[in-house]
């Protein structure tokens, strides 16, 4: 047998085992054999070719800071970078087989059903624009699409998103592979978070600053004049003395103090609304009550207001937020529901660690898809306060069957 069948044999095993270099030289003879020889050099070369590409592309793939997923058309996970890994704390492995839509977190919209949505649109867009145009591209060119959506990790830690997609072509196959790639958000949504508590803390200093000013000063003027009115009143009712206004100035005096005697309780409630003392001094479930009593005082409400005894104290800033919510979900419940019974309920869900605050009136409700269409900031409000604090609240509300709150809070970082 011709030796160099011997050397074809360990050359394909180098090559089998990644060794593209390797080369058999060729003979004088220059026959069949040596002909199959070159074949087989050639072979090395384009597999050493590739090879360096392959790594290249996979040094690129898995280098890159954003996750980056691989469709198929239905779906279905095909290839995922090391960032992918490594943020949904997920292997590969795993991961591949997996529908993208079982990553997300509970509740979000279908992913995949979106993203061939919108690229099937944006297709149709591009083609009557190529058509109109003239241009030649191919029939699965066109934009890509993007939506800020959460995903879930293993350790069931959601992970806000923006999501970047388009079609990923394969040669030899009219159907689109899609290429996803993730930008984590976390970091940008804290600091929005942290924007608006330092903006709902700065409101919040200035709401104590005013109430202060207005006890300390206007306050202490009221007593005063009140007390000199006063003054007179009990001057003219003591017969001892020698001059004594005629009754229309009494009766003046009378109505005037009176009327002080007003402002000095509207002064009390204007200072109560915007920073209650008791809330400083005694903490959120003390605050509510009071704010609750003032309410029943009028006959308007019939609160019921039960406290878990596993609720912890909170620190101050949280506090606020959350006597603000419960302050201006009575306020609607008064002004535009028309209820007769609130419940509030403190409690704390130890298996997520995190607070829960429900709030329920008997209301007439009202449509909350309209009402966040028509841009008032009540909801809103409501929603950035609770986010600030990485918290999520749940609002349900329908025609005849009242209105409810679910406030859920970390605890982390939001105890005293």
């Amino acid at each position: 047998m011709d030796p160099r069948f011997k050397k074809i044999n360990n050359l394909l095993i180098d090559y089998s085992m990644g060794m593209f270099t390797s080369r058999i030289e060729l003979t004088e003879k220059l026959d069949e054999i040596d002909s199959f020889i070159s074949g087989i050099n050639m072979l090395g070369e384009e597999l050493k070719t590739t090879t360096i590409s392959r790594n290249y592309f996979n040094n690129i793939f898995h280098s890159v800071s954003d996750l980056i997923i691989v469709l198929n058309e239905k779906g279905v996970i095909e290839n995922v970078n090391r960032s992918a890994v490594e943020k949904l704390k997920i292997s590969s492995v795993k991961l591949i087989g997996l529908k993208i839509d079982q990553l997300l977190e509970p509740g979000e919209k279908p992913l995949f059903q979106f993203i061939r949505a919108s690229l099937e649109k944006n297709t149709a867009a591009e083609g009557d624009h190529q058509k109109k145009s003239g241009s030649g591209l191919g029939s699965r060119q066109g934009s890509g699409c993007e939506t800020e959506i959460k995903f879930r990790t293993s350790s069931d830690i959601p992970i806000p998103m923006v999501c970047s997609c388009n079609y990923l072509l394969r040669e030899g196959s009219e159907m689109p592979n899609y290429l996803l790639t993730l930008r984590d958000l976390t970091r940008q949504k804290e600091m929005e978070h942290l924007v608006i508590r330092t903006i709902n803390d700065t409101q919040e200093n200035e709401r104590t600053r005013v109430a202060k000013d207005l006890h300390d000063s206007l306050g202490q003027q009221l007593s005063a004049v009140k007390f000199y009115l006063g003054s007179l009143i009990s001057a003219n009712e003591n017969p001892d003395r020698e001059s004594i206004p005629d009754k229309s100035s009494d009766a003046i005096l009378k109505k005037s103090n009176e009327a002080l005697s007003v402002m000095q309780t509207e002064l009390r409630n204007i200072c109560f609304n915007l920073m209650p003392k008791t809330l400083e001094q005694f903490g959120l479930i003390e605050a509510v009550h009071e704010l609750c009593r003032k309410t029943e005082f009028k006959g308007l409400f019939e609160f019921n207001i039960r406290t878990e005894k596993n609720f912890p104290s909170l620190n101050k800033s949280l506090e606020i937020a959350i006597f603000r919510i419960i302050q201006e979900f009575i306020n609607n419940a008064i002004k535009h529901g028309k209820a007769t019974r609130i419940k509030i309920l403190f409690n704390r869900d130890l298996k997520k660690d995190k607070l829960k605050i429900e709030l329920k009136e008997n209301g007439k409700g009202f449509d909350i898809e309209l009402a966040d269409s028509s841009g008032g900031m009540g909801l809103k409000n409501v929603r950035s306060r609770v986010q600030s604090y990485n918290g999520e609240v749940k609002i349900s509300s329908a025609e005849d069957k009242g209105t409810a709150y679910e406030i859920l809070i970390p605890m982390q970082k939001n105890l005293t």
